[in-house]
């Protein structure tokens, strides 16, 4: 994964990954400078490749560069909008502030020193890149068959050749970055001058990523066509990406008994 302050040497390597459901995940954070380019509202991206053992992914190295032997990513790690207000979070076991809550904090009063009103938008940082290689070993027939969101992504990333041979899929999960993690970059004095960001790789079926692509369509219609607020909706998204899914169904399936039990009760009341 390479930097724009870092042309030679990508910021995190990471050799001997597994193209399986049950390789491990591997994690790091970085710090990255903060450029007058970000103060200035500029824009950086994350450029993540993932090659195949023995092969390169410069097409410049002549005898071991295949464009079919690597797969590409690139994220956006600053956004432009709205200081995110704090919630009051707490940990549960000891009392005291989610870190998150102590920097929007922290923000809130440099913005006000700085004379900034509160719906001035600014850019944040995204403090985690969180990606996921799509594992996928069935056979699918050409153009058919095939999950409707997995097969889009394949097209529009250009991952796909006609004659259906197709790379695998490198995935940003950006269901599990939340809005309120995000750190504003302002040009106060007190900016830091590093900012964390957290990488992660993991492997994911197809199936779990067309459901996390499901669910983030739904959220997004949820907002546009239900009025449902930019807080509610992560509060939503938060409780289906953070909790296991064995306990979610459970708890589904549980609510869906007591619903039909009091159903049932209401029908055979006098």
């Amino acid at each position: 994964m390479r930097c724009p302050f870092n042309n030679t040497e990508p910021i995190w390597h990471v050799s001997g990954l597994l193209h399986a459901n049950d390789a491990p995940q591997q994690s790091t954070t970085v710090q990255v400078p903060v450029t007058g380019h970000l103060i200035a509202n500029g824009s950086l991206f994350a450029h993540a490749f993932i090659t195949r053992e023995g092969r390169s992914p410069d097409p410049a190295a002549t005898g071991s560069y295949d464009p079919w032997a690597t797969t590409t990513l690139t994220q956006a790690l600053v956004v432009h909008g709205a200081r995110p207000e704090p919630l009051g979070l707490r940990k549960l076991t000891t009392g005291e502030p989610a870190p998150w809550e102590e920097e929007l904090r922290r923000g809130a009063v440099a913005a006000a020193i700085a004379g900034q009103p509160p719906d001035r938008w600014v850019p944040h940082w995204k403090p985690a890149l969180h990606l996921s290689l799509i594992v996928d070993f069935e056979p699918h027939e050409l153009f058919r068959g095939m999950p409707p969101h997995y097969q889009h992504h394949l097209l529009q990333r250009r991952l796909m050749d006609r004659d259906g041979t197709y790379k695998p899929l490198l995935y940003s999960n950006e269901l599990t970055v939340m809005r309120q993690h995000w750190l504003a970059i302002n040009d106060s004095a007190v900016s830091p001058t590093e900012l964390p960001l957290e990488l992660s790789w993991s492997p994911m079926g197809v199936k779990r990523f067309a459901w996390m692509q499901q669910l983030e369509a739904s959220f997004k219609m949820n907002e546009d066509k239900l009025g449902i607020s930019e807080k509610e909706s992560e509060d939503m998204r938060g409780m289906f990406v953070h909790t296991p899914p064995a306990l979610l169904y459970t708890t589904m399936g549980v609510s869906a008994v007591h619903l039909l039990f009091d159903v049932l009760f209401r029908a055979t009341s006098p």
